[in-house]
């Protein structure tokens, strides 16, 4: 699927657009049951492993794919493991792709806000992470853009005081550490793709 949504012309009309994001492949991957790898089957997933989900990020990374992938599995994750069946509702969308999930990191905030939180300006609920973690809804988050050197459109998100504390708890400051870890190893698998694939193209016009 990445292949086929990777060529040099889909690519540059994904690159010619305000964001980086492209519909059509993120329809297929839904489609074909790649967003939902990591849901349990009950909430319309495949209820397989990291290490698979791993495997097709590094696909993504080989093809330039252009959907926040690692960020939305990262927030399914987090939400299968922490939240409650009120939570778990998110699930079954973001395995179809109806819902794109994000993860506003630890590693990331600032005193006032989250940066650089990817597909910000797509998602439709975020997993924020900052002294706990919490589930909130794209309605309760304001939203910035930043486009980046890369094309990717990132947001910067700041939460009203009330929102936030109003928003359902998903885990205390293990889970901090818990969901911050997944992240950045889908994020990983991603570059090792990127990696991959850049050092492949180098060697074919050597």
């Amino acid at each position: 699927i990445f292949g086929d949504y990777g060529t040099p012309e889909n690519l540059r009309k994904i690159d010619a657009q305000d964001d980086r994001f492209d519909a059509a492949l993120w329809s297929a991957l839904g489609d074909a049951g790649l967003l939902g790898l990591a849901i349990a089957e009950e909430h319309g997933g495949a209820g397989l492993g990291i290490l698979e989900v791993g495997a097709v990020l590094t696909e993504q990374g080989r093809a330039l794919g252009a959907v926040p992938l690692a960020s939305h599995v990262a927030a399914s994750l987090a939400i299968a493991e922490f939240g409650d069946e009120a939570v778990k509702r998110h699930l079954e969308s973001a395995a179809s792709g109806a819902s794109i999930l994000t993860v506003a990191s630890v590693l990331d905030r600032t005193d006032e806000a989250w940066i650089a939180v990817p597909a910000a300006t797509r998602a439709t609920a975020f997993v924020v992470v900052g002294d706990d973690v919490r589930l909130l809804d794209a309605a309760d988050v304001s939203v910035e853009a930043q486009q980046v050197s890369t094309g990717e459109l990132l947001g910067l998100v700041r939460i009203e005081p009330e929102a936030f504390a109003a928003a359902p708890v998903l885990g205390d400051t293990s889970a901090v550490a818990w969901v911050q870890q997944r992240l950045t190893a889908l994020q990983c698998a991603v570059q090792l793709g990127v990696t991959e694939g850049a050092i492949k193209l180098t060697s074919a016009y050597a």
